[in-house]
């Protein structure tokens, strides 16, 4: 039986900024909506929305309504908040298979 190689753990946050497209550098401005010419685009669901209410996503820089595409508690849009939610719920699955890799490692 070959031993298992143990692995360095890798947090959370690096693993999350490598699994988010970057979709706008941090910075770049928000579309403007030309027809209405009152607001800005929401680059998730192309609502219009006032200055005050869009905001850049810090992971992949979208442009997000904050009624509707922005998650308060991840503080990214809603696209970015299922990617963290799946990494985090990965890292929890990592965590319990841990002890029966090295129950198996000890047979």
């Amino acid at each position: 039986m070959k031993p298992l190689r143990t692995q360095k753990k890798e947090s959370l946050f690096p693993k999350v900024k490598k699994n988010i497209i970057q979709v706008r550098k941090q910075g770049d401005p928000p579309e403007e909506d030309l027809e209405s010419m009152e607001g800005f685009i929401c680059d998730l669901c192309l609502a219009t929305a006032h200055r005050k209410g869009i905001t850049q996503c810090p992971f992949c820089g979208r442009w997000v309504c904050r009624d509707v595409c922005y998650n308060e508690d991840e503080l990214c849009c809603t696209s970015c908040a299922g990617v963290i939610k799946l990494m985090r719920e990965s890292v929890v699955l990592e965590d319990l298979a841990q002890p029966v890799l090295e129950e198996k490692k000890k047979k």
